[in-house]
């Protein structure tokens, strides 16, 4: 994969998440405002503020964030770099280490397919399955006409592992 964009003056090496309430309070602050612009097409300008983010130390959350941007934007490889990035530093809690392993899931399922994205799955059910947080676990795939669907990891592993002639669709129950 390529590597994530490392900002200025960064080594590139893992370090520490630094997590000090006010030190968030910015960092959480000018991701906000880098997913508002993202939402706005203002994608220059998130990108701007996604690495400024970065570059402040607030590493996990800020990688990962700014891998979905570049998910959605459609530079997979890169976001793979900042997944696998978010998952290499040291201190981050484990809620954001099981919220990049389902987003690099989703990468490798788009690149790759579903198999390659299972051990993903499986390894953030299995840290939330440790917090007791079950119900924020879930995935997007790509549907055969190229939409994005969310659904649970369980479902996604379930299709993966039916006989192709035991037909299974999500859908919405009346």
């Amino acid at each position: 994969p390529e590597p994530c964009p490392t900002p200025t003056g960064s080594t590139g090496k893992p370090e520490e998440d630094t997590c000090s309430p006010s030190a968030a309070s910015g960092r959480d602050s000018a991701l906000d405002e880098a997913n508002r612009l993202a939402l706005e097409g203002r994608l220059t300008e998130a990108e701007e503020l996604f690495v400024t983010a970065m570059a402040r130390g607030d590493n996990s959350r800020a990688y990962i964030q700014y891998g979905r941007f570049l998910q959605r934007t459609g530079r997979l490889s890169a976001a793979q770099g900042c997944f696998e990035r978010a998952l290499e530093l040291r201190g981050a809690d484990e809620s954001l280490k099981a919220e990049a392993l389902r987003n690099l899931g989703n990468v490798l399922g788009s690149t790759r397919g579903p198999s390659a994205a299972e051990e993903m799955y499986v390894a953030a059910l299995a840290i939330e399955t440790q917090l007791d947080n079950q119900d924020v676990v879930h995935a997007e795939i790509e549907t055969l006409d190229k939409a994005l669907i969310e659904t649970t990891v369980g479902r996604v592993i379930l299709n993966m592992n039916l006989p192709e002639e035991i037909p299974f669709i999500n859908g919405l129950l009346k």
